[in-house]
């Protein structure tokens, strides 16, 4: 008989950062922080997002991210910019990193269509325009048969499926974090749709992308 693991706590803390903190509680491994769209920022996104496939990285000290990718965008984007510097300093706290790796995508097409967990510490995920990251909590997820490339072994009643809401940002635990082993938050890149990109926004621990 399968054994059904208990379900890890979820730790969301609407409009405030505060799951900067809250994801380092022992049992949590992941933690929402959910923020209305600002209109700004979205239609910088959109317009970044209508150049997919466009994929930018950084690594750099967290108060260099904005000049970074200031430089390396195709057309300018302040207030994304600002947001995304704003995201790096505070991960970079939460991780204690004193560098941060950044990758901004622009996305036609599905990224990572199988579930998986991260073979990372901390990462950190905003969806800005299109569908956001799919994640799956711990009860409806069957370990075994991760890497099977078998979406429905992993997760066989999809309806445990959930979305995270644009502009949300979304911290994960990976299998790399102290103690996490075994526990890592199993997700994946939502099914593509052409008609609509994505703008993803992932930050790294250095070393661990």
């Amino acid at each position: 008989m399968t054994s059904i693991s208990k379900a890890p706590p979820l730790a969301v803390v609407r409009g405030t950062p505060d799951a900067f903190t809250a994801i380092h509680a022992p049992d949590t491994t992941l933690a929402l922080w959910v923020r209305p769209p600002q209109r700004r920022i979205r239609l910088e996104a959109a317009r970044l997002a209508a150049r997919a496939p466009l994929t930018i990285t950084a690594e750099e000290k967290p108060d260099r991210i904005g000049a970074e990718l200031t430089a390396a965008l195709p057309s300018s984007a302040p207030a994304l910019v600002a947001d995304a510097a704003m995201l790096a300093r505070r991960f970079a706290a939460a991780a204690s990193a004193n560098r941060v790796h950044l990758r901004l995508e622009a996305l036609a097409s599905i990224g990572c269509p199988l579930f998986h967990a991260d073979q990372v510490g901390l990462r950190l995920l905003v969806t800005y325009v299109g569908k956001g990251t799919e994640w799956v909590p711990e009860h409806a997820v069957d370990r075994s048969a991760l890497g099977s490339g078998d979406n429905r072994a992993i997760v066989p009643d999809p309806r445990f499926i959930r979305r995270v809401a644009p502009f949300t940002v979304a911290l994960f635990k990976g299998e790399a974090y102290p103690g996490n082993r075994g526990k890592g938050v199993v997700h994946r890149s939502p099914p593509a749709d052409s008609r609509r990109p994505r703008l993803l926004l992932c930050l790294d621990e250095p070393g661990r992308f």
